[in-house]
């Protein structure tokens, strides 16, 4: 089976040095908050309902310095691109965007008015009509079955929920953290400076260290870095 082109490998680790930069936020934010509410377990909200709810008036802090210019809502929605991800956690470790104690008549105006809290004047939306309820369920089919008649077999819809909540995403990113943690290489597929290369160059990779009487691993990437311009030529007239 031929592996991932550079291109793919490196979307992919893009990917997952989003994934990792966005948990790494997530992780921060709620340990500050945390300490700055007094409350051990407490948890950032990303609706703005939620967060006047739970955050604003329920733990008495506020966040301060989120960009005016960026949505509002779950990071895994709004906050897409390393570098969006990267500009948040900029701010962040700078200090601008931070949380800070509210007083009680800013704790009661955000109650009678969740807009007058809201980090941004962005804000997502919180309702979605999420994917098609009638996927994988069967259908009405007034010409191949004007009658009615049951099916052979049961459809019965989607089995997966609607929607992902945030608590999915995050145990989601956990695991990915955990497995991360448990196998270090597998990074390498996300290093800019690594690439990986198709059985055609490794075999030809392969071939030039064996007539030299190599005894390298081929499969070493500062191996296959050093012979990948001896391999991509070697079909080539001089």
């Amino acid at each position: 089976m031929a592996r991932p082109t550079g291109t793919t490998a490196q979307a992919n680790g893009s990917s997952r040095r989003e994934i990792d930069r966005r948990s790494q936020l997530r992780v921060s934010m709620n340990a500050a908050l945390a300490e700055v509410s007094g409350v051990p377990d407490a948890t950032m909200r990303w609706t703005l309902e939620t967060y006047v709810t739970d955050i604003v008036v329920g733990c008495g802090v506020e966040l301060l310095g989120f960009p005016p210019t960026y949505t509002f809502g779950n990071l895994s929605i709004t906050a897409t691109g390393l570098a969006r991800i990267n500009h948040l956690i900029a701010l962040w470790e700078s200090g601008v965007m931070h949380f800070s104690r509210v007083s009680d008549e800013r704790r009661c105006a955000a109650a009678e008015n969740p807009l007058l809290a809201a980090p941004s004047p962005l804000l997502a939306d919180e309702e979605s009509t999420g994917g098609r309820p009638d996927i994988k369920r069967r259908r009405n089919r007034w010409k191949t079955n004007p009658l009615g008649l049951p099916g052979r077999y049961k459809r019965k819809g989607p089995k997966s929920a609607a929607f992902v909540s945030q608590e999915v995403e995050a145990a989601v990113e956990a695991e990915t953290q955990r497995e991360r943690a448990e196998d270090p290489l597998a990074d390498l597929s996300g290093d800019e400076d690594y690439q990986r290369f198709s059985d055609d160059s490794e075999s030809s990779v392969a071939q030039l260290l064996y007539s030299a009487g190599a005894t390298t691993d081929v499969h070493d990437p500062d191996v296959l870095q050093s012979t990948r311009g001896t391999a991509g030529t070697s079909g080539k007239c001089s």
